[in-house]
Parts: C-alpha cells; sequence; structure tokens
C-alpha cells in the first residue's frame, strides 16, 4: 500500500486487489477516517459495516467495469424462466 499526494488530494493505493472492508486500510497509512470530509471507496457493499457509522452520506455511483451497479444491467442470456436478478424484480429469462 501506498499513500500517494496530488495537489490538496491524498489517494491510497495497493498493489493487489483488496476490498476497503475497514477503516484500518486508512491508519495503516496516518490517515483518520473519521476527520476526513470526503471518503471515496471502490467497493460494492463491503465497506457499509465499519464505515457507514461515521458516514453522513453514502453516495454509490455507476462506473464502467466488470461489476455492475445493478444486476439488471447485466445482459443476462441463458436464465431459466422466472430467475429473478434484483430482489423483489419480476421473473426474467426463457
Amino acid at each position: 500500500m501506498a499513500l500517494l499526494r496530488m495537489g490538496g488530494v491524498r489517494v491510497v493505493v495497493a498493489s493487489r486487489n483488496t476490498q476497503a472492508a475497514d477503516q484500518e486500510i486508512f491508519r495503516h497509512l496516518g490517515i483518520e477516517p473519521s476527520t476526513q470530509k470526503i471518503l471515496a471507496l471502490k467497493s460494492s457493499v463491503h465497506f457499509r459495516a465499519d464505515f457507514q457509522p461515521i458516514a453522513e452520506d453514502i453516495l454509490v455511483v455507476k462506473a464502467p467495469g466488470a461489476n455492475a451497479l445493478h444486476n439488471s444491467d447485466l445482459d443476462y442470456r441463458n436464465l431459466r424462466p422466472g430467475v429473478r436478478v434484483v430482489p423483489k424484480g419480476e421473473g426474467r429469462g426463457g
């Protein structure tokens, strides 16, 4: 892990693909997450348990890549009839 500084912005990077599961990922590099005005994490849901208690707001954004924000955005081609791709959603497939 490394802490990069670009102007007034600090960026934490890792050489291995890992989830930001808790605040220690920042503390390890000398950043106290609870004192930051803005924290941006590239994570789907793993961060919520430890970061939600210190967050005023959580904004989930859609970005290009292998993981879709919503399962309904994926181009499913071989679903069996009636399979739901989102909770309480209509069945698809067939």
